[in-house]
């Protein structure tokens, strides 16, 4: 027992304890009823947003005519009618007298046609013999009978007036045969398609006293020799005092010096040199610009050379090789038929063919070179026609 007077400090620790646990169990509860309502809420939205979306989906698609102006199309229609009455009404006027029963069938026809403007069936006029002819069809007519495509579902209806107007030009034009736009190629019309040439006209040469004419072979002899391992300058020494076209004009004296190059290299089962000359200088001074290739002394592009092949560079390597291991598969072959011991040498043999192989795919492709020595013939062929009227000039005596 506790002493008399003397407070006991237990019991104030037991309530401190149940009144945190009564907190505790409090906040709990609190926590409980948010998050639940945070989850309902969450549900009720999700639910709101998916039959919002379900109805979105379901609902019809309202689409509205594309036409923004129908009553102003139909006015221009009337119109349109009315302009075509009145002109059927001046030709019928101005052509044949009207017919007896024209007056009376007219009334007729006119208050058995639709509203529409279109003629009914049984309305037509019959003609003398008793059977009844078709009246003809107005352009109106032929233009409201087709169908009317509208685009829907757009916001601008310029496009569909468009279509419509395209549809009423080609009602007017009447019923003619579409023409195909494009025609297939390399097809029987296209080969029995003739080649069309173009006329030229003729017109005179330069004054021929000072013109040294296209297709003019100047003799020429080297004056460089020429290996086509890397490209170069080229030069040579006219030989010859060249002529103008009419043969009266010396225009290049003998002993001008030609300067070229030399850029292509020479491919296998080829035999001459690529040379481009590039201009001439007399010893007067003047300088001719040519750009005209080489030729050899009968005429052909290209100047005669010697051409080395490189054979032993390309396959001496290899042909080693190969010598080399026949000479092992022998000697093996010696030594089993003397001894009766086989010597084997096939891992020799496999790494020499393999050697040989990567030799070969080395130097296979070594291009050939070709040589022409100096003081070589050859000649020029004028690729152009030259002019010399800005340094010439001739004098009579």
């Amino acid at each position: 027992m506790e002493p008399r007077g003397i407070p006991g400090l237990a019991r104030g620790k037991r309530k401190t304890n149940v009144r945190r646990v009564w907190i505790v169990l409090a906040v709990v509860v609190v926590l409980l009823l948010v998050t639940g309502s945070a989850a309902v809420f969450v549900k009720r939205a999700g639910d709101a947003y998916l039959e919002h979306k379900k109805a979105a989906r379901d609902a019809p698609v309202k689409q509205a005519t594309a036409d923004p102006d129908l009553s102003g199309y139909k006015k221009k229609v009337e119109a349109t009618e009315a302009a075509s009455a009145a002109e059927a009404a001046n030709a019928a006027s101005s052509g044949l007298p009207e017919p007896a029963g024209a007056r009376g069938a007219a009334p007729a026809a006119a208050s058995g046609a639709p509203a529409n403007g279109r003629g009914a069936p049984g309305a037509a006029a019959a003609d003398r013999s008793g059977v009844p002819a078709s009246a003809p069809e107005s352009p109106a007519d032929r233009r409201l009978s087709g169908d009317v495509l509208v685009k829907l579902g757009s916001s601008d209806g310029a496009d569909s007036l468009a279509a419509l107007q395209a549809r009423q030009r080609n009602a007017q034009a009447g019923d003619q045969p579409a023409m195909p736009t494009s025609f297939a190629r390399d097809g029987l019309d296209d080969s029995l398609a003739p080649s069309r040439l173009s006329s030229v006209k003729a017109s005179f040469l330069p004054n021929l006293s000072l013109l040294l004419k296209r297709g003019k072979l100047i003799p020429c002899g080297q004056a460089l020799q020429i290996s086509t391992t890397y490209p170069g300058a080229v030069s040579c020494h006219v030989s010859e005092d060249v002529y103008s076209a009419d043969g009266k004009t010396l225009l290049l004296e003998r002993g001008s010096e030609a300067t070229g190059e030399q850029r292509k290299a020479v491919l296998q089962g080829q035999a001459s040199i690529f040379v481009v000359w590039t201009r001439i200088d007399t010893p007067k001074g003047v300088t001719i610009p040519l750009d005209s290739p080489a030729t050899n002394a009968l005429g052909a592009t290209g100047i005669d050379a010697d051409v080395d092949t490189h054979f032993w560079a390309r396959f001496g390597g290899a042909i080693l090789l190969s010598v080399i291991g026949d000479a092992g598969q022998a000697l093996s072959n010696l030594t089993q038929h003397g001894s009766g011991t086989q010597i084997q040498f096939s891992n020799t043999s496999s790494g020499m063919q393999q050697f040989a192989s990567e030799i070969l795919r080395n130097t296979i492709n070594i291009p050939p070179t070709a040589y022409s020595a100096h003081g070589s013939a050859l000649n020029i062929f004028v690729a152009r026609d030259v002019d010399f009227g800005n340094v010439y000039e001739l004098v009579k005596q």
